[in-house]
């Protein structure tokens, strides 16, 4: 299994600072979290896995006094997990008890082992 967590920090660094799961609480907004959904196997070939489902939560968190950079924010998240080869199949503005705007999206790939190519599923 190939660890995703690098190349999608890398991938959206650009857009906001990320962090893994929750942001702490001195963090400086706006900041993308990512946590990993379980995955599965899709193919082994010869004893080793060359397919895998991989899902992941990508959340956008934003303290404005309005959703609307957590959305523009979550708009270009999208776009480029898009153009990797993943495919949203969730997204929702959440109600966050502390008053942060929180835009949560869910994306679902299948991810090349060897090559690292990354298919729709």
């Amino acid at each position: 299994m190939v660890d995703l967590c690098p190349v999608l920090s890398d991938m959206l660094s650009g857009i906001a600072p990320v962090e893994l799961s929750f942001p702490e609480a001195k963090a400086k907004y706006p900041v993308i979290t990512l946590t990993e959904l379980p995955n599965a196997s899709v193919a082994v070939l010869d004893g080793d896995e060359r397919l895998t489902e991989v899902d992941w939560q990508i959340d956008v968190w934003d303290n404005g006094r309005t959703p609307k950079r957590c959305n523009d924010l979550a708009s270009k998240v999208r776009a480029r997990l898009t153009a990797s080869g993943m495919t949203c199949y969730f997204g929702q503005m959440m109600r966050d008890p502390a008053a942060h705007h929180r835009y949560t999206m869910r994306f679902r790939g299948v991810l090349d082992n060897k090559n690292l190519i990354m298919y729709r599923s």
